[in-house]
């Protein structure tokens, strides 16, 4: 089975799609004869990831027995997240990697590394980039990257000077990493959070999760449909309009968002809200 690194940032999915790759990985694979301990490993350079959802075997063995704390990894030199890329791949078959946890040059780096071992690269990304960069400013503001359970939080005011700096960041950097990959277009393949989850129904939404299981090199009757059907066939959104209202200086918001990047978060004039 090919390895495989799913290369997104935040707010675009990419934990739906990374667990239908691995539950396809973990129903073919042989682990007794394959030496993994994993099928993959979701964000390997954060170390606050890896000690809250893995068990401290899987981060000693990742880190080579040292501590990283609970932090993104990116002040650590070059040699480290190598060490941690060779690890990832002697561990498992990929990991998803946010690329916000590390600097651009870094990520160009691992990007490289990966490809020039063969591995698959699959670049997630969002059209939507004031509706990814508000979602992200409202899980770190409510402590809370999925659906909510006990209740809708009470939001303060987003900041708009910084909405705009990730907006604009997000812009940037995901031109720049589409623009670099392009390039090597046998080992990558391109999909958006919107054509993956926003689909009408279903059955386009399967099609284009078998589209990734073909580049990987499965066969689109590989599917695991129980799986298939939790992620992309039940409503996962968030922050439905419903709930982004209460944000108090929503209009403000919606302003920004439609007057910088012609996205519009609501249907009827900002005039009309209250």
């Amino acid at each position: 089975m090919k390895n495989v690194m799913l290369f997104a940032d935040t707010r675009t999915g990419s934990s739906a799609l990374f667990h239908l790759i691995r539950q396809t990985y973990q129903a073919l694979r042989q682990p007794k004869q394959d030496g993994k301990l994993l099928d993959g490993i979701g964000e390997p350079w954060h170390s606050g990831v890896m000690r809250w959802y893995y068990r401290d075997e899987i981060y000693r063995e990742l880190y080579d027995g040292n501590n990283y704390g609970n932090v993104p990894l990116i002040d650590q030199p070059w040699h480290i997240l190598r060490g941690i890329h060779d690890n990832v791949y002697k561990l498992s078959y990929g990991c998803k990697h946010i690329w916000s946890h590390l600097t651009e040059g870094t990520n160009y780096s691992l990007l490289l590394k990966s490809i020039h071992e063969d591995h698959k690269i699959i670049f997630l990304d969002r059209r939507a980039i004031g509706k990814k960069c508000l979602s992200h400013m409202l899980a770190q503001q409510t402590g809370k990257w999925g659906k909510y359970t006990d209740g809708v939080p009470k939001f303060e005011n987003i900041d708009l000077e910084r909405l705009k700096l990730l907006c604009d960041r997000y812009k940037r950097t995901k031109r720049d990493y589409r623009s670099f990959l392009e390039e090597y277009t046998n080992n990558v393949h391109y999909i958006t959070y919107e054509d993956m989850f926003s689909l009408d129904t279903y059955e386009e939404k399967l099609s284009r999760f078998q589209d990734v299981l073909e580049f990987l090199e499965f066969s689109r009757d590989d599917v695991i449909h129980e799986a298939a059907e939790n992620r992309l066939n039940t409503n996962r959104i968030q922050n439905p309009i419903d709930i982004l209202r209460t944000i108090p200086n929503f209009k403000d918001v919606c302003r920004l968002i439609r007057d910088e990047y012609d996205e519009y978060l609501i249907p009827e004039p900002l005039h009309l809200l209250p």
